[in-house]
């Protein structure tokens, strides 16, 4: 394939805009959420499939609904960002952050982006966060007390990860739950997160050869529909639609790694961690600030 090209892609059906069927006046049922979802959801197979995780209960907080106090410099420039260059930098980001809890075969470094050239040696000049290797930090037996618990499986996204490059079952959960050793338990979270990895570069190998991919599509058609009906309620439902794409979804497992790091270390999440400002842009054009609180986990 040539580079510099315009790619020419055809959306799944799934990803397709839906259409008033039938004549003017018929009434027309509201569209569930499960149908509001499913327009999320590629019908074949791709790069890099998102887990199917559950937001849990949710409730929102006052805190959430805060504005931000002011608007630096840097947040100006990720408002001029195209949609494009937002999707990729930030699944960027979040794959630099999780690529400290694997190694180099899994989470190998991207030097070369056709697509993306700029932006990426722009970003990497301005990033002074420090990625060291890091352990996995896991509670086993707080696990084997939970496994049933849906709410606990909420709040430790990691443990709906699959164990199949090109299918979202068998996931951790699944597996973990079976009587095993607690070791064997362990190795099997760090597979499956060696494999989210190695599919997250997967997908970003192709944004820089091709500049798209299949969940780059899936993010693009929510901005739209959410532009024409707002798709988002201040509840669990509204936290699951988001959960349907990759940066979301990837945002919730790395809090929740994050946070098992912080408590490892006897630190606050909030008073070590940088704020991201591609994480703020992504809220800002999606107008869900208000699902700050679930994503941040503080």
């Amino acid at each position: 394939m040539k580079f510099g090209g315009k790619k020419q892609k055809i959306i799944p059906m799934a990803l397709s805009l839906s259409f008033l069927a039938g004549c003017a006046g018929h009434y027309k049922r509201p569209e569930s959420i499960e149908e509001k979802m499913a327009r999320f959801e590629p019908q074949n197979s791709q790069v890099n499939q998102v887990p199917l995780i559950n937001a849990g209960k949710y409730r929102p907080t006052r805190k959430a609904n805060r504005a931000p106090a002011s608007v630096s410099e840097d947040s100006k420039k990720a408002k001029k960002f195209s949609n494009k260059r937002l999707y990729f930098l930030s699944l960027y980001e979040q794959y630099q952050a999780m690529s400290q809890y694997t190694d180099k075969q899994n989470a190998p470094k991207i030097n070369t982006c056709p697509n993306f050239h700029t932006s990426l040696l722009t970003y990497r000049e301005n990033d002074h966060k420090n990625y060291t290797k890091k352990e996995l930090n896991f509670d086993i037996a707080t696990f084997n007390k939970n496994a049933t618990n849906e709410e606990f499986l909420a709040q430790n996204p990691e443990y709906y990860l699959p164990l199949s490059t090109d299918s979202i079952r068998p996931r951790v959960v699944d597996i973990i739950t079976k009587d095993i050793p607690n070791h064997e338990k362990k190795a099997v979270i760090q597979k499956a997160l060696n494999i989210h990895v190695a599919k997250t570069y997967a997908e970003l190998s192709e944004l820089c050869q091709t500049g798209y991919s299949d969940n780059y599509y899936i993010y693009e058609n929510l901005l739209t529909q959410n532009k024409r009906q707002s798709l988002f309620s201040r509840s669990s439902s509204g936290i699951n639609i988001l959960l349907r794409t990759t940066v979301f979804s990837n945002m919730s497992l790395v809090k929740s790694l994050q946070k098992k790091e912080e408590k490892r270390n006897f630190r606050g999440l909030a008073s070590s961690e940088e704020k991201s400002i591609l994480t703020d842009e992504l809220f800002q054009r999606l107008d869900v600030n208000w699902s700050k609180d679930y994503f941040e986990q503080e």
